[in-house]
């Protein structure tokens, strides 16, 4: 793979994480939510969120927002190189489908 780096982005309670790399561009990857008062204190759970089979280590819980980010940065790392380039440019495929579905769906009906 060519030069890529994650963003985290806070809005709120919810972290938008975007993989940026110079073959495929900017793609939203996952996210990193705040649960709150979970036994007792608030959790961050993180989650890798791709339209492909993901094993169990895509997703976790943490007790911190910096521990949640590296969290997620280890296994994406971990993941990025079991996916097959094809495979991930048809999961980035399958998600611009949706988005541009989702748009027309909008456009008709603009109370959804």
């Amino acid at each position: 793979m060519d030069n890529s780096e994650l963003s985290f982005t806070l809005n709120w309670t919810e972290v938008a994480v975007v993989w940026t790399t110079e073959r495929f561009g900017k793609w939203p990857i996952g996210r990193i939510r705040l649960l709150p008062e979970i036994s007792g204190s608030d959790k961050w759970e993180w989650t890798i969120n791709l339209p492909l089979p993901l094993p169990p280590s895509c997703r976790g819980c943490t007790a911190s927002l910096s521990e949640a980010e590296t969290a997620f940065k280890r296994a994406w790392n971990q993941f990025l190189p079991t996916i097959a380039e094809s495979n991930l440019r048809d999961a980035f495929d399958t998600h611009r489908e949706a988005v541009r579905r989702a748009q027309r769906l909008q456009q008709k009906n603009p109370a959804l």
